[in-house]
């Protein structure tokens, strides 16, 4: 089947400044995800909070691109 819709890249809002985190503070390697308990559905995942020095919290901006596909 093909695919319709209308894809849009926002900008990223950046923070004034940039914390950087420490380079090596952290454990590597993606999140671990929460799971149900008895090998129901995993649970939500929580929002993250915002983080200056995350750009996956920063808040969308203005649109940057956008097109139509049929």
């Amino acid at each position: 089947r093909a695919a319709a819709g209308t894809p849009t890249v926002r900008r990223l809002v950046q923070p004034a400044t940039v914390v950087r985190g420490d380079l090596l503070g952290h454990a590597g390697g993606p999140p671990r995800r929460p799971r149900g308990g008895r090998g129901g559905m995993p649970a939500a995942v929580p929002p993250l909070p915002p983080d200056p020095s995350n750009p996956e919290t920063w808040e969308a901006g203005e649109e940057a691109f956008s097109a139509a596909v049929t």
